[in-house]
Order: structure tokens, then sequence, then C-alpha cells
């Protein structure tokens, strides 16, 4: 019994000391593996969604007390992109586009003001214009009759 136990702590021990590191194992894929190829060499991923017609797989994990971030994307089945965590362009971030979007806000509003100052103004010229007060009229002085 205690032979066993010694046998199966020493065979643990072995296992464990043969893990790879998570980040060799990352170093291994390259753009063009099919996703089979990744989940041998890394496993599931921890994170995967779909965006931009890609799938998007997310490995996290730590070594050395240090977090790592590492992601694969693929495009029809094939990985095209290998490497840290993706971070879109500037002018395509959230803050970006939400400050575009708060200009062209602006813009339209003042837009709308500038729009209905000058249907006030229009109007305006249209009533005059349908009572004819736009027109100089000649009332004559009558003297009465006697």
């Amino acid at each position: 019994m205690f032979g066993r136990f010694i046998f199966l702590a020493a065979t643990l021990l072995g296992l464990t000391a043969c893990q790879s590191s998570m980040l060799r194992s990352f170093e291994k894929l390259h753009p063009g593996m099919d996703k089979h190829q990744v989940l041998q060499v890394m496993g599931s991923p921890d994170t995967s969604m779909r965006m931009h017609g890609k799938d998007r797989w997310i490995y996290r994990f730590y070594e050395d007390n240090i977090r790592f971030e590492k992601e694969v994307h693929f495009q029809d089945g094939a990985a095209v992109y290998v490497g840290n965590a993706w971070v879109p362009q500037a002018e395509r971030s959230a803050i970006a586009v939400d400050q575009k979007n708060q200009e062209i806000n602006v813009a339209a509003e003042q837009e709308q003001v500038e729009r209905k100052k000058q249907n006030a103004v229009l109007f305006e010229q249209y009533e005059k214009q349908s009572k004819g007060q736009d027109k100089v009229r000649y009332m004559p002085d009558f003297k009465e009759l006697k």
C-alpha cells in the first residue's frame, strides 16, 4: 500500500515536471494553422468570440507571476493572427467613434437651430406677401362731400 502511494506520488511529480510552459507552447503557433492544430498545442481557449467576421480565441495564463493574454484569430478555419491581445486602430476604438459621433450630433443640432431661424424668417416673409404687406400702397386722402 505504501509502495503504491510512493509510486503515485512520483508519477504525479514527474508529470508536473514535464509540463511545458504555456508561453513556449504559444510560440509554436503560427498563422495558417487550423483550429484542430491550435487545440492540440494550446488546449481549449479561455474565451472565444466572433468579431469582424473572424473567430477570436483568447488564452490567459500566468508564468512567473506575470499575466499573459494571447490571442489567435481564425478566418475560414485557418489562423490569420497569432500574438498579444489585439487592440483596434486608434480611429476605430470605441472612444474615437463616440467622439466622432458626438461631433456629428453637435453639428446636426446647430444645423437644426439655423434651419428653424431661417424657417421663421421665411414664414414671416410669406405672411407679409400673402397679406400684401410687402408692397407699398397708396391710399389717397378723400375729402368729405358736402
